[in-house]
């Protein structure tokens, strides 16, 4: 019988289980959805949910707590400023588990384990928006532009005035290399 037995083991010892949820809380924190298999993912997100819940608390006591817990300071400062502000309003469920199927090669179940609310940057601007950025952005670059093709301009000329230097003197020089030749054939050895 279980009773009283509420963790799954994985077929790990309990340090390896440990740091096994642990590393993928922080991944799912870094990159807001992770795929790895339904048992893992149902773990993590207990685990999960816990650290955005101590990061709505703001305060010394729960950031060392997440510190424990993620051992990194830059994550640490990303949950309680950023994840913990989108879900303020929020009273739990900051997270979610999509079954994808079987995993081809063992047949283990695989799901995705993301945050509910994503990224801002991940979300559609209206077109509108995006027009007037591309406005923005293509006036700010008018007068780079125009000071490249000023440039470009200028180094066109310079070569084609050094060009023209070059034939005058390939000229210049096979035109008296000629004459000399010319006049030695007329007054040669072969006419007299």
């Amino acid at each position: 019988m279980r009773h009283k037995k509420s963790k799954v083991k994985l077929n790990r010892t309990s340090a390896h289980r440990r740091a096994l949820v642990k590393n993928l809380v922080r991944d799912l924190l870094i990159h807001e959805s992770i795929r790895t298999t339904l048992p893992k993912a149902k773990i993590a997100r207990r685990l999960a949910e816990k650290v955005i819940t101590l990061a709505k608390e703001d305060n010394l006591k729960s950031k060392r707590a997440i510190y424990s817990i993620l051992q990194n300071h830059s994550l640490t400062s990303k949950v309680c400023n950023e994840i913990a502000a989108r879900f303020k309003n929020r009273p739990g469920g900051y997270t979610r588990v999509i079954a994808l199927g079987n995993r081809e090669g063992d047949g283990a179940q695989m799901a995705l384990l993301s945050l509910v609310e994503l990224k801002a940057k991940n979300q559609v601007e209206p077109k509108a928006k995006q027009r007037v950025k591309k406005k923005e952005i293509e006036e700010k670059e008018k007068p780079l532009k125009e000071k490249k093709i000023k440039e470009t301009k200028k180094k066109e000329v310079k070569k084609e005035e050094k060009s023209v230097e070059e034939k005058k003197e390939k000229k210049g020089f096979l035109s008296n290399l000629k004459k000399y030749l010319g006049k030695g054939k007329s007054k040669g050895k072969g006419s007299e």
